[in-house]
């Protein structure tokens, strides 16, 4: 039991994620399927949460001036950017999963 609860932990923190859990998981004896399971499920859990806090995480940093003018450029690009991607139906995500070669 202690050692589900370490992959949990490791694949929740978003410098490890499912990468580092993983292989402790293998490392402590579960096996892959086991492994895959517990890593994944460990890294889809703090989603929930963190959307939930959003609004709050986000009115917390903004009273920072450096992170307050940081979140002010990149929600003012995201607003540019927005007509493009509802127009055009093309999204950052397109360039960025796997498609096949042709």
């Amino acid at each position: 039991m202690n050692s589900l609860l370490s992959v949990l932990l490791v694949s929740a923190l978003p410098f490890a994620e499912v990468r580092g859990g993983l292989p402790l998981a293998l490392y402590y004896g579960l096996n892959p399927v086991e492994a895959y399971t517990v890593a994944v499920i460990g890294n889809i859990l703090p989603i929930p949460p963190l959307l939930l806090l959003l609004d709050l995480l986000v009115g917390i940093a903004t009273r920072v001036s450096l992170l307050e003018k940081i979140y002010t450029r990149i929600t003012s690009r995201v607003e540019r950017k927005k007509d493009f991607v509802e127009d055009t139906g093309i999204s950052d995500s397109h360039f960025l999963s796997p498609s096949p070669s042709r």
